[in-house]
């Protein structure tokens, strides 16, 4: 079996409340919603999918949009710029002596001790999720 690493995608989502209609009816097109008596759905690259109420509705990259329970949308994304996650001591020589660094339009992580550098991400939260998959666990 080959294991796989989703890349790092920012998208845009909002989360279902049951009470923001407007902030809904703003982020997803007319012409994906739909209506009936059953509540409310979109129209998805696979067909139609339900949207309950504390579900996300994301706008994928090429601009589709689909439907995401909070669980599984809380284990794949983190609000962009927003971290409270702290990276690991280095995977090479332990130290955690670890900080930002900035690669062009790119953000990573860099161990002062010893220079190994972490993937790139779009953000400082992208940077620590990405430098912490790498780390050796304590």
């Amino acid at each position: 079996m080959t294991r796989y690493t989703k890349k790092p995608v920012t998208v845009e989502a909002v989360q279902f409340t049951g009470d923001n209609w407007q902030e809904i009816q703003r982020f997803v097109p007319e012409s994906v919603r739909i209506y009936d008596m059953n509540g409310f759905r979109i129209k998805t690259l696979e067909g139609e999918m339900k949207v309950n109420t504390g579900d996300f509705i994301i706008k994928g990259v090429k601009g589709e949009f689909y439907p995401c329970k909070p669980d599984i949308f809380q284990q794949t994304y983190i609000r962009e710029g927003k971290t409270n996650v702290k990276p690991k001591a280095c995977p090479f020589c332990g130290a955690e002596e670890i900080t930002f660094c900035e690669d062009g339009p790119f953000k990573t992580m860099i161990c002062l001790m010893c220079g190994a550098k972490g993937p790139l991400g779009h953000n400082d939260s992208q940077a620590v999720i990405w430098w912490n998959g790498r780390a050796v666990e304590e």
